[in-house]
């Protein structure tokens, strides 16, 4: 099941085109890691080989303002993934 999410736009505000590389790679993500400093956020995602050590495929800096609105679209995404597929684990 694919669902798709407009996120971050008011409605007033027309969703860009996206336009993706020819060489875009998907890249699966098993661990990310935070840093931020006033001014941004940064997320590093990465692919964990083995206990030590993990591959990082992309770097994501944020505005804060940015982040937040990625932190509460990322939130509904997920409440509406568990109300049509089901609750997900928690790793606690």
């Amino acid at each position: 099941m694919k669902i798709e999410k407009k996120a971050g736009v008011s409605k007033n505000e027309k969703q860009p085109n996206l336009n993706f590389p020819q060489n875009l790679q998907p890249f699966y993500a098993n661990l990310a890691n935070f840093h931020f400093s006033l001014t941004e956020l940064t997320i590093n995602f990465a692919y964990k080989t083995n206990p030590q050590s993990a591959i990082v495929g992309a770097q994501i800096i944020l505005s804060p303002q940015h982040a937040k609105i990625f932190s509460e679209v990322l939130e509904k995404l997920l409440a509406d993934y568990e109300k049509n597929v089901g609750k997900i684990p928690s790793k606690q």
